[in-house]
């Protein structure tokens, strides 16, 4: 794999503990002064990392916490610069790239079948191994974005969430999967930044977004299963999920009795071949949960 390598990365910052490597890079972002692509080329940069041994304060999306016990699992955020332009056209596949980029690294490092599950979690079987959590700053004055990429996954042991009724899923650690000993060093975060940035920059910058989307598919864990997708308002329908759309949105087919209204209501939202069809994305999604038993049910709250 040719790639751009660590020693490219402007810094890295690690920490034995911190209250969140995500809200690290966020704080650095705004004391910093601007932080500028090195190139007109618009390929987006790694500038900097940031990890950790512990967080005292681990976030995942929603607000919701991430345990992130001493010396248990790999903890990181990194900062991406790029152009206003380059996030435009690209930035919904941004935690993806992430995603596949780690599901990669993991399977290599311990020879388990990890899978992602829409649109960004990493899933043994029907357990929750870790997350990727994006947050975005926006300079309009230098037409660049800034996004940090929060990475979260439990490598030695699964962390108890009996105290946190806000977790819809079950916990997983690599470690009770491996047939050979995890080490939580730095040459996993090593693996998977180098990854990421060999996606980006040969992949997002030769806008090849079909490449990455064939990758998203192969190792989807939702592709195929049943879902009940969920609005805010209490409403939901049930649904396949069918495909991964070019920019990322999950595609689904509703089986309820009632799916011309719901077709009618998402109309906005749909735009494949299949007319019956809904397109569900990132920005809309509250929850994502795959129930388990012999036909597992995945279900996700979706803003309308």
């Amino acid at each position: 794999m040719s790639a751009v390598t660590v020693s490219s990365v402007k810094q890295w910052q690690h920490y034995q503990t911190i209250d969140s490597t995500n809200l690290a890079a966020l704080r650095y972002l705004r004391k910093a002064d601007a932080l500028y692509l090195s190139s007109a080329d618009e390929k987006p940069e790694i500038h900097t990392i940031i990890s950790a041994n512990e967080q005292t304060r681990g976030r995942g999306r929603m607000g919701r916490n991430w345990v992130s016990k001493r010396n248990q699992g790999l903890y990181a955020s990194y900062i991406c610069v790029m152009s206003r332009n380059f996030y435009d056209q690209h930035g919904t596949w941004l935690s993806t790239v992430a995603g596949i980029s780690a599901l990669e690294a993991l399977r290599e490092l311990s020879g388990v079948q990890v899978q992602l599950k829409w649109p960004n979690d990493l899933y043994i079987t029907d357990k929750k191994l870790g997350g990727i959590l994006c947050e975005s700053i926006v300079d309009e004055q230098a037409e660049l974005v800034h996004v940090v990429v929060g990475i979260g996954i439990n490598l030695q042991s699964t962390p108890n969430l009996d105290a946190h009724s806000d977790v819809p899923y079950v916990a997983t650690s690599l470690a009770q999967w491996a047939s050979k000993d995890i080490v939580c060093d730095d040459s996993l975060t090593r693996a998977l930044i180098e990854r990421i940035a060999y996606y980006l920059n040969n992949h997002l910058v030769q806008y090849d977004a079909a490449a990455m989307r064939e990758l998203a598919k192969e190792y989807s864990a939702t592709i195929g299963r049943h879902i009940i997708v969920q609005s805010v308002e209490g409403s939901q329908y049930e649904a396949q999920a069918i495909d991964i759309a070019a920019d990322g949105a999950l595609e689904v087919l509703p089986v309820s009795a009632d799916h011309g209204d719901i077709q009618k209501n998402y109309a906005a939202n749909s735009i494949g071949d299949n007319p019956h069809s809904v397109f569900i994305r990132v920005g809309d999604v509250l929850h994502a949960r795959l129930a388990s038993g012999e036909n597992p049910t995945l279900s996700i709250n979706q803003n309308e």
